[in-house]
């Protein structure tokens, strides 16, 4: 269970099938010096496990007034080169460079390619056998990550995933659905209660492929969701969501198809996020990220170890 350093109220969120263009980003300097002063403040997010997970070298019973269980402190230290946290200099190079990390990590439009890459970052440091090759191998992942985060910054809103598609709305839903879908539709019926069921249409411009994308109305509430394909003469089901909130095409894709990302609302500081990938016949999760708004944005909240 995490433990709370905050309490916030939330209110629910949902915008159906958005594209989330790229974040106006801070310039990497300014960022860095955010992060430092974040890091000198003590706690990270909302959870003494969020700041542990970007500060794993924190002092948590004296900063977060958080008691260690027995074995814990080394747990959470065991991904870093013996004695790491007793170097001062990188006591405070570590946790900016994982809180970097999981800044790019929330923000990015391929978060599967940028999950890998933090995670060989990650495990070059920990295959430092001495506190010298662990400097220069946080420095230097510092620097990478700073220029990533950059390249971040200067992508456009409007890239090939947003423009990809065109939009519109099945004006008789139910009458469509029951006719083009009847699994679906009898799934539909039986998940969204009282709430009207409403089928949105898209076509992808480079290859004509029709999709339709079926939610129930629920005022502003995350509800069932499920995408259908146009393959061959007739629809078939290629995703099923017990619970879709905002679902972002992301600029990566797997047998002709743009990845996705589901996000949903655990509270208002803290979006759960699930990848899926297309296998050539349905999507399949492959990723899930813990989001969560901290004081330096909203980051992908990575374990140390």
């Amino acid at each position: 269970m995490k433990r709370p350093i905050i309490v916030a109220s939330y209110v629910w969120l949902m915008v159906l099938n958005t594209w989330a263009g790229a974040q106006v980003q801070q310039p990497s300097g300014e960022l860095l010096h955010r992060i430092d002063q974040a890091i000198a403040s003590g706690a990270l997010g909302a959870y003494v496990s969020t700041s542990l997970a970007m500060n794993p070298c924190l002092d948590a019973p004296k900063t977060l007034g958080h008691p260690w269980e027995p074995g814990e402190a080394e747990r959470i230290r065991s991904g870093l080169p013996a004695a790491t946290c007793e170097d001062s200099v990188l006591a405070k190079s570590i946790p900016r460079l994982f809180v970097l990390q999981s800044l790019i990590l929330a923000a990015t439009d391929q978060p599967l390619a940028m999950q890998a890459t933090v995670a060989e970052s990650r495990k070059n440091l920990r295959a430092c056998e001495g506190l010298t090759c662990a400097r220069t191998e946080v420095e230097r992942a510092t620097l990478e990550f700073s220029r990533q985060w950059d390249a971040l910054r200067r992508q456009a809103s409007d890239s090939a995933a947003a423009t990809a598609r065109s939009f519109h709305s099945v004006k008789d839903p139910v009458a469509w659905l029951s006719s083009q879908s009847p699994g679906v539709f009898k799934h539909a019926r039986a998940s969204c209660g009282h709430s009207r069921v409403m089928v949105t249409m898209q076509v992808y411009k480079r290859n004509a492929l029709r999709q339709a994308l079926v939610v129930c109305d629920q005022g502003g509430v995350e509800s069932p969701g499920w995408l259908l394909e146009k393959q061959e003469k007739q629809w078939t089901q290629i995703l099923a969501l017990e619970s879709m909130g905002t679902l972002r095409l992301l600029s990566s894709s797997h047998h002709g198809r743009f990845d996705l990302m589901n996000t949903v609302r655990a509270n208002m500081g803290e979006h759960p996020s699930t990848v899926y990938t297309y296998n050539g016949k349905v999507y399949v999760e492959r990723l899930f990220l813990d989001i969560q708004s901290t004081s330096v944005g909203e980051v992908a909240v990575i374990p140390p170890y």
